[in-house]
């Protein structure tokens, strides 16, 4: 078995806010069906009440996305998603 992690930020530097987390666990010998996934949108001002950081060219990046992707900053700005501690506590 496997596992793959991902994280969407606001920056590539370490202490850059958070907006998303997704992992799965795969293994090739078992169908994709049956791959336990986890994905959580981080709440953006959580993370900046740490002490974490935006990029200003990493916006922009985020700026130029498909629809799609510019979800998870959707998400991640939606006073309902989790805190930060919360995901990285009960997850």
């Amino acid at each position: 078995m496997d596992v793959m992690l991902d994280i969407e930020t606001g920056g590539t530097r370490p202490g850059s806010v958070i907006y998303s987390i997704g992992a799965v666990v795969f293994d090739t010998f078992y169908d994709e069906s049956n791959w336990p996934t986890f994905y959580s949108p981080i709440n953006r001002q959580s993370c900046l009440g740490y002490g974490m950081t935006e990029d200003p060219d990493t916006i922009l990046w985020w700026d130029e996305q498909s629809e799609e992707a510019r979800e998870v900053i959707r998400q991640a700005n939606d006073p309902a998603s989790l805190g930060i501690r919360v995901v990285l506590k009960n997850h």
